[in-house]
């Protein structure tokens, strides 16, 4: 089975995607995510506002650490995304998102520093 292409290669149509889907709260952090973050002490808010880029917080496509795999949710395999960056506390965060038909789980969160 041949890899779909991504859903954009394009860094600014990605994050535009991205804000949408929280905008219209069409995301959802995976069970793994939501335990990740407890352990590693970040909150859903400085995931959701480092993903949308927010004032005080800095945001980049890693896409070399793109992978395609199937999500916890299902066997069929899809693009996850890395994006990462920087609170106003300066941790430096990595969150691996994904697309379906209508929302953008979450897949993972952690601290790099």
């Amino acid at each position: 089975m041949a890899r779909p292409n991504k859903i954009t290669t394009n860094t600014k149509e990605l994050f535009s995607l991205i804000e949408k889907k929280i905008r219209a709260t069409q995301y959802v952090f995976s069970p793994h995510a939501t335990g990740r973050g407890v352990q590693r002490g970040i909150t859903e808010e400085e995931v959701i506002d480092m993903l949308c880029g927010r004032e005080g917080y800095s945001r980049h496509w890693n896409k070399a650490k793109d992978t395609f795999e199937p999500p916890w949710y299902s066997q069929k395999p899809q693009w996850r995304y890395c994006i990462e960056g920087t609170t106003p506390d300066k941790d430096e965060l990595r969150v691996i998102i994904t697309f379906d038909e209508v929302l953008m789980p979450i897949i993972t969160v952690m601290k790099l520093d």
